[in-house]
């Protein structure tokens, strides 16, 4: 019989009388048994045939192991009470004079070239100065400045207008990373998180500038923004608080280098905003005052915040409190604003979430933590101070003390009718058709600093070749007598180390497996309290542990999320083909230790736990 075939658009070649389903069924059974009589006459497998060993007795010189259960996963939870408790030594033992200089070095701030502070501008965004917004005695503008390299600051200028409504003050209102310019702007409708308090503000008579922050929303890679573009600076030194800070403290230098007068200078900011407005003040003693909303308190659970909150060393030397302290002798508002609930990857209580296995997001499960034990934090700031140095602290929101802070700022409170009653801006000029001015400016700061990153990076190269210069590499003696301050600061800063006395070996052993030609232990060493060493040791058979003989040690290393029993046999083969045994069946003495890269977010979150602490 002719039998017909077509084709679908797809590519895919159908016959129009199927093979009947019984034929089908009897193959599929059949393949299991085709498959182990292969295997049969194929032979042995090709990894080591290794067998538990019976007496589980331990080496010569060590004690027996008795610890039972998951080894790899004793180590993981022991690491984790371990740098706990290093988080809290390091907050008992921060230095009493903190270092402007050194949180500058953190956020690498020293790195990246800037603009000339002295000649530095606010750009508009029209040659006519057209404005955003129009309200009497008020206009709204969109400017940029230059920050570093070739990244802008971008945002709102308010700015008073006409004789009746001089420029008291100059400050930087900056919102929270979820909010836009134009929200505390008052130039968006409906609810906020926050009132417009930098409206609020220029009704008084301040000059207000209102970055852009880059916001925490998803992109492509399943990433928050914030954490897609802190990654790679993190890498390269730097950080994307430094960056958003340095947009801050350049936004300073415009609104110095166009005063009419001598006016101060003051930041305020909500939650990620009020983190920025912190750091700016403590950095930069041309900010007269600094009011900080939604965002001061204890830092020991850093490890749980945002991954662009990460910091490192941070905790060894900076808590808020101590950060704040750079502030004084100026003005310092610290306000109990509820702050923003936001975070990446958490659960139904609003906890990040915490998984042993790969989750299907790719970012680093984080909450925004605003004012944890604000009280204590506060309590601690005041005893760094002296008595003439004072800090206003308030658990009321935010628009409750903007007049305050302006009071502060001018000399004088602004009249009733600038405080109160209905605002309305006459005109809010709209976008043009078919275009979102901000998804558009979010874009371009996005853009920037992506190019910045990347551009970095290309330049890293360069920059090890000189930092590097000083290594004679002449002959083995120069180069040995040149390396060490290299790897020293490869070890204390890049790497990091525990400033503390190690407990002796403690060795303890058992029997685990043999093979025709090897015999291998388990072996978990001490090293800090709750902090074990365990791997696998595999001896040739043919080696006498009595005579003294020596033989190289290959230290025999599994891959991400992997154990030591990946390296040894069967469990692993296809990736290692256990070279452990395969090299002790050689001759070789070797040591698959198990390293504390397992357990997804578990080994993830301990480093951001050490790295808080360097």
């Amino acid at each position: 019989m002719k039998k017909f075939r077509f084709h679908d658009p797809t590519g895919l070649v159908h016959r129009t009388d199927p093979v009947p389903s019984f034929f089908a069924l009897a193959l599929l059974f059949c393949l299991p048994a085709f498959s182990q009589e292969k295997k049969a006459e194929e032979g042995p497998p090709p990894w080591p045939i290794l067998k538990p060993v019976a007496d589980q007795e331990p080496l010569p010189g060590t004690k027996k192991l008795t610890l039972e259960g998951d080894l790899s996963r004793m180590l993981a939870d022991g690491c984790d009470r371990f740098l706990d408790a290093q988080i809290a030594a390091a907050a008992k033992n921060r230095p009493a004079d903190p270092k402007r200089e050194r949180l500058v070095q953190m956020l690498g701030l020293h790195r990246d070239e800037k603009p000339d502070p002295k000649t530095n501008r606010l750009e508009f965004y029209s040659m006519r100065k057209a404005q955003k917004a129009v309200a009497d005695g008020l206009s709204v503008y969109h400017v940029r400045w230059r920050a570093f390299g070739d990244v802008h600051g971008d945002g709102l200028l308010l700015e008073p207008e006409g004789e009746e409504n001089p420029v008291l003050a100059d400050v930087i209102a900056i919102p929270d990373a979820s909010q836009t310019p134009e929200e505390i702007a008052g130039l968006i409708d409906g609810e906020t998180p926050t009132p417009p308090f930098a409206l609020y503000l220029a009704r008084q008579g301040c000059r207000v500038l209102v970055p852009t922050l880059i916001n925490r929303e998803e992109n492509l890679p399943t990433l928050p923004n914030r954490e897609w573009l802190h990654r790679p600076a993190f890498e390269l030194g730097r950080h994307l608080i430094g960056y958003e800070t340095q947009k801050i403290l350049s936004g300073v230098d415009c609104l110095t280098n166009t005063q009419k007068g001598d006016r101060k200078i003051g930041v305020i900011g909500w939650s990620e905003g009020g983190l920025l407005a912190l750091y700016s003040a403590a950095l930069d003693d041309r900010i007269d005052a600094a009011f900080v909303a939604g965002y001061f308190g204890k830092r020991e659970t850093l490890w749980n915040e945002p991954a662009e909150h990460n910091i490192f060393g941070l905790l060894n030397e900076f808590g808020d409190a101590e950060i704040a302290s750079l502030v004084a002798p100026r003005d310092l508002f610290l306000v109990k604003d509820t702050p923003v609930s936001a975070g990446f990857a958490l659960d139904e209580n609003g906890e990040p979430e915490r998984f042993d296995e790969r989750p299907k997001r790719k970012g680093k499960p984080g909450k925004f933590i605003g004012g944890m034990d604000f009280e204590a934090e506060v309590q601690r700031l005041t005893g760094m101070l002296n008595e003439k140095e004072k800090v206003v602290v308030s658990d009321r929101d935010i628009a409750e003390h903007v007049d305050d802070f302006v009071e502060l700022l001018t000399g004088k409170a602004a009249p009733e009718s600038k405080k109160t009653g209905d605002f309305e801006f006459k005109k809010i000029y709209a976008d043009p058709p078919g275009r979102d001015l901000i998804a558009e400016r979010h874009a371009a700061q996005m853009a920037e600093i992506e190019r910045h990153n990347q551009l970095v990076l290309i330049n890293a190269q360069a920059e090890r070749m000189d930092y590097f210069k000083d290594l004679d590499l002449t002959d083995l003696e120069s180069f040995q007598k040149t390396i060490e301050p290299f790897r020293d600061k490869f070890r204390t800063e890049v790497i990091g180390e525990f400033d503390l006395e190690k407990l002796s070996f403690n060795a303890r052993t058992r029997k685990y497996q043999e093979g025709p030609k090897t015999i291998s232990y388990e072996v978990v060493l001490d090293v800090f309290d709750d902090v074990i060493a365990y791997g696998i040791l595999t001896l040739p058979k043919d080696f006498d542990l009595d005579s003294g003989e020596k033989r190289p040690v290959v230290v025999c290393q599994h891959g991400l999320e992997g154990t030591p029993q990946d390296v040894v046999g069967e469990k692993g083969f296809r990736a290692y083909s256990a070279f452990a045994t395969r090299l002790a069946e050689r001759g070789f003495i070797t040591f698959a230790p198990q390293n504390n890269y397992k357990y997804h977010d578990i080994f993830r979150i301990q480093q951001f736990k050490a790295q808080s602490i360097g």
